[in-house]
């Protein structure tokens, strides 16, 4: 499996230690794909797909294939849901992952980032949402 989707990134950060790695200017074309590797990748469309950033969730024990992912409204934020039902969400800024959890019992089949809630539905039929502080 190989999802993906396209989002306009902002990134107005000159200092290279804080950038996302999205490039100096404002806004930028980017690239986002996740798959059954277990890694999210960033490419910027404007340089021939160069590759900017890899996410991974290879620190969890099972295997964990990637399907959905979605930015957060301000661009700072990427969450992924798995086919085991987790939601894994990375700040793009420091490059870690800070949210990690088993939400659904059946494999994420979609989500919606909206402020501080994320929806999920799942293989199980099973709509959840879930609160982020």
């Amino acid at each position: 499996f190989f999802f993906f989707f396209f989002f306009q990134a902002e990134d107005g950060i000159r200092d290279v230690e804080r950038s996302r790695g999205l490039g100096d200017v404002y806004k930028r074309q980017v690239l986002a794909t996740c798959s059954d590797d277990r890694t999210i990748n960033l490419y910027n469309t404007e340089k021939g797909f160069e590759k900017i950033a890899q996410y991974s969730t290879g620190h969890l024990s099972d295997w964990h294939t990637l399907t959905y992912l979605e930015l957060e409204e301000n661009g700072s934020r990427l969450v992924c849901g798995t086919q085991h039902g987790y939601l894994a969400i990375w700040d793009l800024i420091t490059k870690k992952n800070i949210f990690l959890k088993k939400v659904q019992n059946g494999g994420i089949e979609g989500l919606r980032w909206r402020g501080n809630i994320i929806a999920t539905c799942s293989s199980d039929c099973a709509l959840l949402i879930t609160k982020i502080t």
